[in-house]
């Protein structure tokens, strides 16, 4: 069935409202590069980027919506959240490569990139909505409902007596006049008797422009084998692919003892994933295909140490290059390494086996 517009929300278990005026996200990249074909097959390659993200849309809690209700006391506001259009990214950097475009069976492609990222937020914090004596006495407020029990709906019941409508209509133009002697500019909605007032700020913007400089190296390695290769052929039609990616950790707000705080990288990054394939049927357009897939080859644990977990040993790793809690733990002592996953980078060693088929 469909839900009486008022009933949506009777139910609702998040103390946040959509937002129907979010705007679209806009985003400017641009690449610039050149390829050298030096040699053969082999082709050195440099590019530099630039993108720019605005208008994205923040945490449903970035905006404050306040309610002034004349029937409370002055100043006591009843308020939500919303998401707005406040936050903004932009990156930049350079990548420098070199690959073999595959031939004989064989290929390969190595690539440093260097970036600078930063993010902010700036936008709209908060509203405070207010209603005036004309919002009050055309009924637009009201403080009970009646059901009806034909139909399930709910239909506003007007404010009696009328000395309750005009003393509330009275509290809300002296609530707005004292608003006005406070320094703050309430603007009207058209003519619907709502006042708004908006307060508009920003964050720093994080990391520091000269803090999340970022370093990625990626390595990748593919070849083939003819079809009649080997004794009998056994090593024919297998197909390898080796990736190797490393990165420098992501740069997080650290406080030094006695230090004012800092940016502070984690540890690098690195993992090796591999791909083998090995056609052993084939006729016509049938084939049948053995295959192997390794995620994280080396079953690499490398730790965050980002300090997404500072009551437990976040500072602990930067200060003493401990990867768990430390001993005198009580959490510790009484479960034990209760994040011994979840403190790593990526997922543990992950192998997939299977046949496929294709015809």
């Amino acid at each position: 069935g469909i839900i009486e517009p008022t009933e949506i929300y009777n139910t609702i278990e998040e103390g946040n409202f959509g937002n129907p005026r979010l705007q679209y996200e806009k985003t400017i990249s641009f690449e610039l590069g050149f390829d050298w074909n030096f040699y053969s097959d082999y082709i050195l390659a440099l590019s530099t980027f630039y993108k720019s993200s605005n208008n994205q849309v923040s945490s449903p809690g970035a905006v404050q919506l306040n309610w002034w209700d004349p029937a409370k006391q002055m100043f006591d506001f009843q308020f939500t959240h919303m998401a707005g259009n406040g936050v903004h990214e932009d990156i930049q950097g350079f990548e420098l490569s070199l690959r073999k475009n595959f031939n004989d069976n064989f290929g390969f492609n190595v690539s440093y990139n260097l970036q600078w990222a930063v993010q902010g937020e700036a936008g709209m914090g908060s509203q405070f909505w207010i209603p005036d004596s004309s919002f009050v006495v055309n009924g637009n407020y009201w403080t009970q409902y009646t059901d009806n029990d034909e139909d399930g709906s709910e239909n506003p019941r007007p404010l009696f007596p009328s000395f309750l409508v005009n003393s509330y209509a009275s509290r809300a133009n002296t609530f707005i006049d004292s608003v006005r002697t406070l320094g703050l500019d309430p603007r009207q909605i058209g003519s619907t008797g709502l006042w708004v007032i908006e307060f508009w700020g920003g964050t720093e913007e994080e990391p520091k422009p000269d803090a999340d400089i970022r370093n990625y190296g990626k390595a990748q390695l593919f070849f083939t084998t003819p079809d009649k290769f080997g004794p009998w052929g056994l090593l024919g039609n297998i197909t390898v692919n080796m990736i190797y990616k490393m990165s420098t950790g992501t740069p997080f707000d650290y406080s030094p003892p006695e230090k004012p705080s800092e940016w502070r990288n984690g540890p690098l990054t690195s993992r090796t994933d591999l791909s083998f394939e090995k056609v052993f049927f084939r006729k016509g357009f049938y084939q049948s295909t053995f295959f192997v897939q390794v995620s994280n080859l080396f079953n690499q644990r490398d730790v965050r140490g980002d300090g997404s977990f500072k009551s437990i040993y976040g500072s602990e790793y930067i200060r003493w290059g401990m990867e768990t809690p430390r001993p005198d733990n009580t959490l510790y002592q009484e479960y034990g390494d209760f994040y011994a996953n979840s403190r790593y980078h990526g997922s543990p060693r992950e192998i997939k086996i299977g046949i496929r088929s294709s015809f």
